[in-house]
C-alpha cells in the first residue's frame, strides 16, 4: 500500500495537468470563438452610390426630388449646393429622374448600370416653367369598357372617370390628355430583353424629344383599353400594336432577376425574367 500512495499522487498530478491543457490552453477572451472569425464585405454584400448634382443657370438647386428606378427604387433629395447621394446599391441597372414643381430638366431621366463601382457625375440641367411630368394617379383615366356584364349597377361600365383622350401629336408621338404622359406611337417590333429595352428607350430620339424612357408598370396599364381584345388598345391612335407583353421599368419586388410586363393581348400584368425577350414601348414625362 506504501508503494501505491506515490504512484496514484503522481497519477492524479499528470491528470490535473491533462486537464488544464485542454480547458485552458487558449488565449482568447471570453466569449470571443477561436479560428478566423472575419466577415467578408466583398461579393454580393457589396452596395455602392450613384450621385451627381442639378444645375440652374450654372448654380446648384437645391430641393430637387431624385428618384431611383430599377433594380430597386430609392428617393433623394438635392442639398444647397444642388449635390444628391443615392446609397446602398447593389449591382444592376437603375434609372435616375429628378422631379420638382415649377422645373424642367434635362435630360429629364438617365439610365445608369452599377457594375462594381460608384456611379458619379450624373448630372442634371433643369429650367424654369411647366413640367409635362405633372400627373399624379389621380388623374388615370378610365379604362374604356363600357359594355354591361352584370344586370346589377356597379360594374366597370357604370363609371367614366377620365374617359381616355389622345393626341396625334403627327410626329411619331401620342400625348394622353389625361395623364399628359407622350407616348411613342408605334413599337419597332424588335424584341429586347429588360436591360437593353431600357437603354433602348434613354436612347431614343423621337418627335425632336431625347428624354425618352421604359414606362413603369402603372403607366402602361393606363394605356390598356380594356374594352377591346386583341389588342387591348386605342387601335386608332396606337396603330399596327402587336397583340404581345411589353416591358415595364418596374422590377418585381419578390424576385429581383424579373420585371412586370404588361400583356396587350388581354391586359394581364404578371412577373417575366428579365432575360427574356419582348416588345417595348417608350414613354417621356411623369414617373
Amino acid at each position: 500500500m506504501k508503494r501505491l500512495v506515490p504512484a496514484l499522487s503522481k497519477m492524479i498530478i499528470v491528470l490535473m495537468l491533462l486537464v488544464s491543457c485542454s480547458s485552458g490552453g487558449g488565449s482568447s477572451s471570453p466569449g470571443t470563438p477561436s479560428g478566423n472569425n472575419s466577415t467578408s464585405t466583398g461579393g454580393n454584400s457589396a452596395t455602392y452610390t450613384i450621385s451627381g448634382q442639378v444645375t440652374l443657370s450654372g448654380s446648384g438647386l437645391s430641393g430637387v426630388v431624385m428618384t431611383l428606378s430599377g433594380a430597386s427604387t430609392a428617393l433623394g433629395t438635392t442639398d444647397a449646393s444642388g449635390n444628391y447621394s443615392l446609397t446602398g446599391l447593389a449591382n444592376g441597372s437603375y434609372t435616375v429622374t429628378p422631379l420638382q414643381t415649377g422645373y424642367t430638366f434635362t435630360p429629364a431621366s438617365k439610365a445608369v448600370t452599377v457594375n462594381g463601382a460608384n456611379v458619379t457625375a450624373l448630372n442634371f440641367t433643369a429650367a424654369t416653367g411647366s413640367s409635362s411630368s405633372s400627373w399624379s394617379l389621380l388623374k388615370l383615366p378610365d379604362t374604356g369598357q363600357t359594355t354591361h356584364y352584370s344586370t346589377a349597377f356597379g360594374d366597370d361600365a357604370n363609371y367614366t372617370t377620365n374617359p381616355p383622350s389622345y393626341t396625334d401629336n403627327g410626329n411619331g408621338t401620342i400625348t394622353d390628355n389625361v395623364t399628359s404622359l407622350m407616348w411613342q406611337k408605334q413599337a419597332d417590333f424588335t424584341y429586347r430583353n429588360w436591360a437593353t429595352a431600357e437603354t433602348f428607350c434613354a436612347g431614343l430620339s423621337l418627335g425632336n424629344n431625347a428624354d425618352w424612357r421604359l414606362p413603369n408598370d402603372i403607366e402602361l396599364m393606363s394605356i390598356v383599353d380594356y374594352g377591346a381584345f386583341n389588342p387591348t388598345i386605342n387601335a386608332t391612335y396606337f396603330p399596327a400594336t402587336q397583340p404581345y407583353a411589353y416591358w415595364s421599368s418596374s422590377t418585381n419586388a419578390v424576385n429581383t432577376g424579373a420585371a412586370w410586363r404588361v400583356s396587350f393581348i388581354n391586359g394581364d400584368v404578371s412577373p417575366l425574367m428579365k432575360s427574356e425577350t419582348i416588345f417595348v414601348r417608350c414613354v417621356r414625362g411623369g414617373q
